[in-house]
């Protein structure tokens, strides 16, 4: 130990903040972050992904049935009340 006072500083900075006051980094702070890995989606991410894609587009052709449907009903509905007003 360099001198008496450096157990009175370890202690103070251990009253204060505990033991991780203590453990010091040392050196020069990295000024470049890590590459972060480049993760692959698994199968069954894509797998998910896809159903979802298809459970949309499923969907979205349901709704364009219903309104297909609907406006063969009306058309049917006016042709009859078209026919039924011809027939007197």
């Amino acid at each position: 130990l360099s001198s008496p006072s450096t157990i009175w500083q370890w202690q103070r900075k251990f009253d204060l903040e505990g033991l991780s006051r203590l453990n010091r980094v040392r050196g020069n702070p990295k000024t470049m972050s890590k590459h972060k890995k480049v993760t692959k989606p698994t199968t069954a991410q894509i797998q998910a992904r896809h159903d979802k894609d298809e459970l949309k587009q499923l969907k979205q052709e349901n709704k364009m049935l219903r309104i297909e449907n609907e406006f063969l009903k009306k058309l049917d509905a006016l042709d009859h009340e078209k026919s039924a007003h011809e027939k007197p």
